[in-house]
């Protein structure tokens, strides 16, 4: 089993933030994502709703707020917009590149040009929208 490189005896917290809608292909794949996610040892997964939808007593913003260490988290939106809406919101952190990227566009794709995933790695001082330790 290949592992997630991170520090030793410290889990990697990875947060997907849920897409608005409840699109079956959008659901199935956020799913399929933390599914993989729980069978990594080494990897802590939590599902929010979308990043838009948090309030202050959101219990999804809370729990953004207490995580300790580096996160990434998954997001519909794309990177910049992800990480100005955790700083935003208090959430900070250090933007990092991603290796993820969108496919290119289609014509008959621009209907859905935004609501293309952005699937960006938000994490905390590692690497899209990759936040690191506070």
């Amino acid at each position: 089993s290949r592992s997630i490189p991170h520090m030793a005896g410290n889990k990697l917290t990875v947060v997907i933030s849920q897409h608005q809608g409840k699109n079956p292909a959008k659901r199935k794949l956020e799913e399929d994502l933390a599914l993989a996610c729980m069978l990594e040892p080494d990897v802590d997964v939590s599902l929010i709703p979308n990043l838009y939808d948090l309030g202050p007593d959101h219990t999804g913003r809370m729990f953004l707020e207490s995580v300790k260490g580096d996160m990434i988290v998954l997001s519909w939106l794309y990177p910049r917009a992800a990480f100005w809406l955790l700083d935003r919101d208090g959430i900070k952190g250090h933007f990092g590149e991603t290796r993820l990227k969108p496919p290119a566009d289609d014509e008959d794709e621009a209907d859905e040009a935004d609501e293309r995933p952005a699937l960006d790695l938000t994490t905390r001082e590692v690497a899209s929208t990759v936040l690191s330790s506070r």
